[in-house]
């Protein structure tokens, strides 16, 4: 019996559960070591994050995924136990403001199984610290993410020094994505966000994303920054290409993030085209 994702939803609120085994995508989660230090648990299904319902660890209170909030409650400290369980903790219980939990001592609540159930949609909350098989979970790498989140500029192999760009600078919504000379400012600035079963959100420095016009189907629809609304739009697989560049392939429409007419002038647009193999569609993660 393993944790995981009801149904394997995207949603958020979708409930963490135990259901036996079947090496789905519901049962993967991506461990992400956060700046300070903490965890941070992705379900590999959504991309969103593991945490405590309503932000305050309690006895009883439920655990599920919800929208990425950077907030205690969606941050975890690791116990190593003496048998080679481990124990999750919520950055949020009051006691646990510490990396350094060695006993349950140090801490009020953890992740249960309820009533140490044993039967499939068992749910997975918070509750007293007792040190019971209920709280004691092995973790079983089954894989690992090839393009780890976090910030990177994106070079263009349309010409030497060349970045994806959000024009202008903007926070609006639709401003447009191009290509310019690196100039080391905020705008060309990206932050990779884990998104559904593998794929990935590319973040402007105001947190919207880059997103496909209105998920149009077309050869040649404009890539613009949108507010985040975890939409197909915003998805986009990662293909390493054998010369250490990558491509990005949309989601909604299975083209390829394109520099228009493959042409190294400041300011050239984004859009989006067919697989083709060419320069223009080829970037580097910097």
């Amino acid at each position: 019996m393993v944790m995981d994702i009801s149904n394997a939803a995207i949603n958020a609120g979708a409930n963490l559960q135990i259901y036996e085994s079947n090496k789905s995508n519901a049962q993967k989660f991506i461990a992400k070591k956060t700046a300070d230090g903490y965890w941070e648990l992705v379900p590999y299904c959504s991309g969103k994050m593991l945490e405590v319902v309503g932000g305050t660890p309690s006895k009883w209170v439920n655990a599920a995924q919800n929208v990425e909030t950077d907030s205690d409650a969606q941050k975890w400290t690791v116990r190593t136990n003496g048998d080679g369980t481990i124990t999750f903790i919520s950055k949020a219980d009051s006691i646990t403001a510490v990396l350094n939990v060695t006993s349950k001592a140090d801490t009020q609540y953890v992740l249960d199984v309820a009533n140490a159930g044993t039967a499939n949609y068992t749910n997975v909350q918070c509750y007293n610290d007792n040190g019971t098989a209920a709280q004691k979970f092995r973790a079983e790498k089954v894989g690992t993410v090839p393009y780890l989140a976090g910030q990177y500029s994106i070079k263009s192999s349309v010409g030497t020094d060349m970045y994806l760009n959000v024009e202008g600078g903007s926070a609006d919504n639709f401003t447009n994505i191009d290509i310019r000379t690196k100039d080391g400012s905020a705008s060309q600035s990206f932050r990779l966000a884990y998104a559904p079963n593998g794929m990935y959100r590319i973040l402007t420095f105001c947190g919207s994303a880059v997103d496909v016009y209105n998920a149009n189907k077309a050869r040649g629809t404009n890539v613009n920054q949108y507010g985040m609304n975890y939409s197909a739009a915003q998805n986009w697989y990662i293909e390493g290409n054998t010369d250490g560049t990558v491509s990005f392939k949309s989601e909604c429409n299975g083209l390829y993030m394109d520099v228009k007419g493959g042409q190294a002038d400041e300011g050239n647009n984004v859009q989006v085209w067919g697989g083709n193999g060419s320069a223009a569609q080829k970037w580097t993660l910097m």
